[in-house]
This record gives structure tokens, sequence and C-alpha cells, in this order.
């Protein structure tokens, strides 16, 4: 069965109750898991968001890759195969990867994810250690106190040179392994603590915060929105002013005309330098254009096997000539070692 967007809870009815799977070596219910998965997402979402349920072919080529039991078989497999490679392959998918491409390009974090790095901190790590140092002052006091009868050791350097140095007490030194295993058991205490019903309840939660608009994207959506509203709101301040009132668009379109600067060709490819035979591979597959590949039982399965100026100039006859086209894999397309999911 899949799931493209319709009745959500017919779809949910149609998987048999009864029906269990194993999942990392964990026998599941089939039904529950597809909630788990599926419980956020929307119609709406899927045929404007979703890279492959925009198009309705690809629907059908998912729901004949599902009857045929997860086989890509016939031509609807190939082609879905390669939307598969190409549309998702090279898309940076996962939260960190696409933080990755924020930093790669600018020198900031997205806003969701430095609220999740200090809700970890505050929420986890620092009560971990803060109750980690308590522990362990209060085993040490008991320590000390336990040793206060016995004699006093002398250090041999105060022996020889008769210079006594002072240093913290050992209940208020908390760098060490000791703490450190402290930390870990009261990460451990309260990971236990999250039991299947508080971990199902948070769910319901984040989801009526999501339909009722109010929860983290819906905030940070609404904070640039009022950064646009402000910054127009500003520029037309300055537009009437008298100053401005002197920079009409005549003014402006000819000073724009009289300079030209240095343009960064950002998601475009420029076929006049060297790309790799894979980007450009997937790139013609992107549009629809052939490419040889080799067979699955090669040393070097499914790799391109033309030559990089064949697929070269068929993107460049593809445009129209130009040597500067749109480009459709990330920046990740082609690098090794990738896998999709």
């Amino acid at each position: 069965m899949v799931y493209d967007g319709d009745d959500y809870d017919a779809a949910l009815l149609a998987i048999d109750a009864a029906t269990r799977v194993t999942v990392e070596d964990e026998t599941v219910n089939l039904r529950d898991l597809v909630f788990e998965v599926t419980q956020f997402i929307t119609k709406a979402e899927l045929h404007e968001e979703s890279v492959l349920f925009q198009d309705p072919q690809n629907v059908g080529d998912i729901r004949a890759w599902a009857a045929n039991g997860g086989v890509f078989f016939g031509p609807g497999g190939a082609r879905l195969e390669r939307n598969m490679k190409t549309l998702i392959l090279g898309r940076p998918i996962h939260s960190h990867l696409s933080n990755g491409v924020v930093k790669k390009f600018g020198k900031h974090e997205l806003e969701a994810r430095i609220s999740g790095k200090v809700q970890a901190v505050a929420n986890g790590v620092r009560v971990d250690a803060r109750v980690a140092s308590y522990e362990y002052e209060a085993r040490a006091r008991s320590s000390i106190a336990s040793q206060a009868a016995r004699a006093p050791e002398t250090h041999w350097r105060a022996a020889a040179t008769g210079l006594v140095r002072e240093r913290r007490g050992v209940h208020l030194r908390h760098r060490n392994k000791e703490v450190v295993k402290l930390q870990v058991q009261a990460f451990f205490r309260r990971a236990a603590l999250v039991t299947p019903e508080v971990a199902k309840a948070a769910l319901d939660a984040q989801r009526d915060l999501k339909k009722r608009g109010a929860g983290q994207e819906a905030r940070v959506e609404q904070r640039a929105a009022d950064r646009v509203a402000k910054a127009n709101a500003g520029a037309a301040k300055r537009e009437s002013t008298a100053t401005m009132k002197d920079y009409d668009d005549e003014y402006v379109a000819t000073g724009a005309a009289a300079c030209d600067p240095p343009r960064m060709a950002l998601g475009m490819l420029n076929l006049l330098k060297t790309q790799s035979k894979e980007v450009l591979a997937l790139e013609c597959e992107s549009r629809g254009l052939q490419v040889k590949r080799s067979g699955p039982s090669t040393a070097k399965p499914n790799e391109p096997t033309e030559l990089v100026v064949f697929l070269v100039q068929r993107l460049r006859d593809h445009h129209g000539g130009d040597d500067l086209i749109p480009k459709m894999t990330s920046f990740e397309a082609g690098k090794r070692g990738k896998t999709w999911a």
C-alpha cells in the first residue's frame, strides 16, 4: 500500500491490525509503525514539497514497485530507480546535512537547530552534570568526615622543603573520572523515565501544536514574517523622505545599467569548467536524457560509460547551446559512499 495523501484513517485501517514486521531485529506492529512514521504528513505537503509525489507518474511507479515486493521491474522500475538516485540521493535529507549546506555557504546556523542544541544542553547535559557534581561532593565530604580521626598524611615535598602547598579540597574538584561516571549514571536514570507512554504523549502534544500552528516551526516563520514586515515598513519610510524622492526609478535604472558587478552562478552548472562524469550523467538523467551505464554484474556496476565530452554536448544541445545551465543536482551529487533512504 502506498499513501499519497488521501484519507489517512482509511489508509491506516487498510493495514491488518495483527500484521507485525521485523525492523533492526525488533518485531513491531505494522499499523503502529506506519502511524509513527507518517503522523505529521499531510496531503498538501506530499503534493507540494515531496520531490517524488509531485509527479503522478512517480506515484504510479511507486505503487508498481510496492506491488512487486520492492523490486525495480520493467521500464517503470528503471525510471523510479533513476529518479530516486537523482531526486533523493542528490539532496541532503538529514537535518545535519541540511545544516551543513547552510554552514558551507553561510556563517550562521538554522534557528531550529540552535534551539534544539540549547534545549539539549539546558535540559540534559547541564542537569546531569549538576546532579553528578552534587553527588560527588556529598561522597567526598562523607569520606573526609570518616578520615578525620586518622593521622594527617604529609607529602614528601613538605618534609623535604618545609613548604606546604594549599590546594582545593577534594570535594571541590569536579573535573575527574568519578564525576564523568556519575554523570553517565544520571543520564541513564533520566533516560529510564522516558517510557513509551511518555514518548507517545510528547508526540501527541507535538502533533497538536503543529495543527494549531503554535509549534516551533510556526514561531520561526512568524519571526521571519515580522522581520520582512519591519524591513518593508522601513523601506517605505525611507522612500517617503525628501532625500529619497530625488532617487526615482529612472535614476536607479540608469545607475544599475552603468555598473556590472561580478556575479556568482549560484544554482547553475558551467559546462566550460571540469565536471565529474557522474554529476553530468545525473544532470542528463534528471532531464530525461538517456545515459549509457555499466551493467549490475560488472566490476563497477551502474556507472556511466560514455565520455565526458559527449555528456557535456548532450546537455549543451538540450539547452540550445548554452554553457551555463540550471543545476538540478545538489552539491553532494556524485560523491562516493552516499546512500539514500
